[in-house]
């Protein structure tokens, strides 16, 4: 069976045998709509002189930078985060052997967040923009084009806020994703795109699936009550007049057979009394001067009310043999046709502690049903 394996680091420095031996528990999760943060704790004990070890230690100090590498098999590591320790919380028992130094942290982001401001951009376009803001924290930029610009036409962008959540509701205008990730040497870097439904999964999950079962468990909801469509409005500058624009089909891949509207669309309009469209929403925070603009936010909402399906479980990481990443697409067999298929991981908590690897995950799906091109063979 394979052993779990972690690398930490301070300040670009490997960390030292006695961090390791002295490690009680380490836990990284990764959230799609959050920033990637981390927590250990390490035991700490009396020293002579009445200090604590650890507690004055500068590996310690807030806002060190801290890498993390993990693999499920033995030696085997992949960088998943780069950030800083931005929480220091001692632990005292009054037995000894259960005192301990939690460090918490977080991804880039948190130094994106520490300052609100008022900036306006003009003759950018969104995806230059993110650019932009990235660079200035020394963050390699990994963005997609988007087409609206602001400018020439008095139409300017302020910025009303911190730099990230600026840029979190520039990419929800664009249907895009917002966040720091790591490339392959550890190094942060921006991501400003949309998630990608068609590249190449991760090995599957197995439940209840004789020998390669590796799911401890999974509880699956699927969420009838979701909207089926969105709709807004924007300022016609010619006649100053408000006019609507409206989606209820999903412009994202479907990860299923079906997805929500064509399961109870027809249903709904037979138990309700429907004025435009069945379980339609409008998004009265949705007013752009540009319908351009306004018809890829609507979409990003649209798109997103769309993953109707959830599932939460844990996975033990020796029997799968892999590191699950947010943001992945996964194939999950033996839950039947309904609900077996690819979903995407919306969140992963990896825990390691007594010496076992743990993942706690969160999926999501916008459609139910096997489509016949799911990865279920793939080793896992």
């Amino acid at each position: 069976m394979p052993i779990p394996s972690y690398r930490l680091s301070f300040n670009g420095e490997a960390a030292a045998d006695d961090i390791y031996e002295n490690l009680i528990r380490l836990e990284l999760e990764e959230e799609i709509h959050k920033a990637t943060s981390f927590v250990f704790q390490l035991s700490i004990a009396l020293q002579e002189d009445g200090e604590w070890s650890y507690l004055d230690d500068e590996r310690f100090s807030l806002f060190t930078r801290v890498a993390i590498s993990l693999g499920a098999g033995e030696g085997e590591v992949t960088p998943l985060f780069t950030g800083y320790i931005t929480h220091l919380a001692p632990h005292f028992d009054p037995e000894e052997e259960l005192c301990y130094l939690e460090v918490r942290g977080m991804d880039p982001t948190c130094l994106m967040n520490l300052e609100e401001k008022m900036v306006t951009w003009e003759d950018q376009s969104h995806s230059e923009i993110a650019t932009a803001i990235f660079g200035a924290y020394g963050i390699t930029a990994d963005v997609e084009e988007s087409p609206t610009r602001h400018g020439g036409d008095g139409n300017v962008l302020v910025q009303r806020g911190t730099d990230i959540r600026f840029l979190k509701e520039l990419a929800a205008r664009n249907g895009f994703d917002c966040y720091v990730a790591v490339d392959e040497r550890g190094e942060p870097k921006g991501c400003f795109k949309p998630w990608v439904l068609d590249g190449a999964p991760l090995p599957p999950l197995a439940v209840q699936f004789e020998g390669e079962t590796n799911v401890q468990f999974l509880d699956v909801q699927a969420n009838g009550t979701r909207p089926l469509g969105v709709a807004g409005w924007h300022l016609n500058l010619d006649d100053k007049a408000l006019e609507e624009v409206a989606k209820d089909e999903y412009g994202q891949s479907s990860l299923g057979r079906e997805t929500l509207p064509a399961i109870v669309r027809n249903r709904l309009d037979s138990l309700s009394v429907p004025l435009a469209g069945s379980s339609r929403v409008h998004q009265s925070d949705f007013v752009f001067l540009d319908s351009t603009e306004l018809e890829r936010a609507l979409q990003n909402s649209q798109d997103g009310y769309g993953w109707f399906i959830k599932a939460k479980g844990t996975v033990n990481a020796e029997d799968y043999g892999a590191v699950i990443r947010a943001r992945r697409v996964i194939p999950v067999k033996g839950m039947g046709t309904r609900y077996s298929g690819n979903y995407l991981v919306a969140a992963v908590k990896h825990l390691i502690a007594d010496g076992r690897y743990e993942q706690q995950v969160e999926l999501i799906r916008n459609a139910w049903g096997v489509t016949g091109d799911e990865a279920f063979a793939g080793e896992s």
